[in-house]
């Protein structure tokens, strides 16, 4: 047993044995992953996962990223839930050879405290991390915010529209509050549900209604619906909340009545009820906001290291001391390209926890060129077979491995994620700003390449 679940039970009382023999019961029966892949993102660890789905002795977890480690108390999903998104003992018990488990979330690399929690709860387990030329990785990162900030705006116009939000609003009123999530699902807009920022604005519907909590369901939905719905009368002026007898009209009206919801003036309150809905932005260019983080990094390390001989830690552990020192990191796809891309930093973090034995290290390019060598060394890492891929994964003009990847995690794409080859090329930097993003990166890189013993002379460097 893990020490965070032990630690978790201690911590309950003595009312709640039932729930402790869950747990101690979810760990005897549940495999815990003993490979994870920990990033950094978008270095193609959705393309090895969908490698390693081929692998006869690997599974994987129900979602491609579970973000066990790298959440705090409060959001953190849970020892069970995350125990419950792997395979079963019995399975492993009815398979003919046996299989390791495994999760990919590319966001704890750059998580300050994942490393620490993995080596807690799964000491034994081994670690990939996938590194890319921190630019091309950098270019990937915005390319994917643009299209989540798209499907935001698009997602916004959707709630704009009164015809949606009354199809919206008779859904709400026939699920009624109970299993809120499925029947959303089952009745709303189509144009909302099938739309990639859809699940976000279910999640914020839950956190509203957990927050008004009455007795009643019914009660507590009526009450939401009044507070983020409103009628506005056809002069524009005179905003009203919604009928307080919404569900009784609704159940009560025979269909040749007077519908009670008019298409023509019932509005939805974005700004009160979905705030979150708005939040991603671009802010600026791509080059604009990778020359100010860089600025803002290298005045913290004037400030707090001035013995450096440079603006670039001189040593792996200075750069582990730097990120500490100077970066407060940001989840999910964030505006902190620069960070993400200081690879050094974050693996040294990380080998302070875990043993550099457990841990492997890929490069982008080698494991889209050398695939099949690539997983083999996998393997090798990981002590089980080599096995020969099927060809078609590996060609980027075939869509074998996209749709491995959508047969196992169909929503995944939803999120903005492309196969890297599939998006658009852009040139996103003048030549005298790509000369200062190589400039800053070069040391970082250094610092890598002397810590794995392995350089990459394809990435920009400063004789380009």
């Amino acid at each position: 047993m893990s020490r965070g679940v032990e630690a978790e039970i201690a911590m309950r009382t003595q009312n709640e044995y039932t729930r402790f023999d869950v747990v101690r019961g979810a760990l005897e029966w549940r495999c815990l992953p003993s490979l994870i892949i920990i990033g950094a993102q978008k270095c193609g660890s959705t393309a090895l996962t969908g490698f390693l789905l081929h692998h006869s002795q690997l599974r994987f977890g129900k979602h491609k990223e579970l973000h066990y480690f790298d959440k705090n108390e409060s959001q953190c999903m849970g020892t069970i839930p995350y125990l419950l998104a792997f395979p079963s003992t019995q399975q492993t018990l009815s398979s003919p050879l046996p299989f390791a488990t495994s999760e990919a979330t590319p966001f704890y690399l750059a998580a300050t405290h994942s490393c620490q929690r993995i080596t807690e709860q799964l000491p034994h387990a081994k670690i990939i991390v996938l590194v890319r030329d921190p630019i091309e990785r950098a270019k990937s990162e915005y390319s994917m915010k643009e299209r989540r900030v798209e499907a935001q705006d698009e997602f916004s116009t959707l709630l704009r529209s009164p015809k949606i939000i009354k199809r919206l609003v008779e859904c709400l009123v026939q699920v009624g509050g109970r299993n809120l999530t499925k029947g959303l699902n089952d009745c709303g807009p189509r144009e909302l549900v099938s739309n990639a920022k859809f699940s976000l604005f279910k999640a914020s519907i839950l956190r509203q209604l957990r927050a008004i909590h009455t007795s009643s369901t019914l009660i507590t939905l009526t009450e939401w619906l009044r507070k983020c719905f409103i009628t506005r009368k056809s002069s524009g002026k005179d905003d009203n909340q919604l009928d307080s007898s919404i569900f009784q009209k609704f159940f009560m009206q025979q269909e040749d009545e007077i519908d009670p919801f008019s298409p023509r003036n019932l509005f939805f309150k974005t700004n009160t009820c979905y705030p979150e809905g708005s939040r991603e932005r671009l802010a600026g260019s791509l080059a604009q906001v990778l020359l100010d983080e860089i600025s803002y990094y290298e005045s913290c390390i004037q400030t707090h290291f001035p013995h450096w001989p440079t603006l670039a830690p001189p040593t792996p552990n200075d750069a582990a001391k730097f990120i500490s020192t100077c970066v407060h990191v940001r989840t999910g796809i964030s505006i902190q390209y620069v960070y993400r891309g200081l690879y050094a930093a974050q693996l040294q973090r990380c080998q302070n926890y875990i043993p550099q034995s457990n841990i492997l290290v890929l490069e982008n390019h080698n494991l889209r060129t050398k695939t099949q060598s690539s997983l083999d060394s996998i393997a090798d890492f990981l002590g089980i077979d080599h096995v020969s891929y099927d060809t078609k994964l590996f060609d980027s003009t075939s869509d074998a491995l996209q749709n491995a990847i959508r047969t196992k995690y169909p929503t995944f794409e939803k999120t903005g994620w492309r196969l890297q080859g599939t998006e658009k090329e852009r040139e996103y930097f003048k030549p005298s700003v790509l000369s200062q993003l190589v400039s800053f990166f070069a040391p970082h890189n250094e610092l890598l390449f002397s810590m794995i013993q392995e350089r990459f002379d394809h990435w920009y460097s400063i004789t380009d």
